[in-house]
């Protein structure tokens, strides 16, 4: 029954679709991009700056 509706929704939908994209839309897409690699940036950053500054700790407690 799922095949059945499936083969039906799929040549009821139209094989072109003729989609506008406003330069709004656009720049917001952009944005959210760019705000993501931020954020992923951000969040990758913080770990490892605290581990560079808990390795520096420790490197100049163990020398002599």
């Amino acid at each position: 029954m799922i095949r059945v509706v499936a083969i039906a929704l799929f040549f009821a939908t139209p094989s072109m679709a003729f989609a506008y994209v406003d330069p709004g839309t656009g720049a917001y897409l952009v944005q959210a991009l760019i705000a993501m690699v931020v954020a992923v940036l951000a969040y990758i950053r913080h770990p490892i700056k605290t581990l560079r500054t808990l390795w520096e700790r420790l490197r100049r407690k163990n020398r002599p």
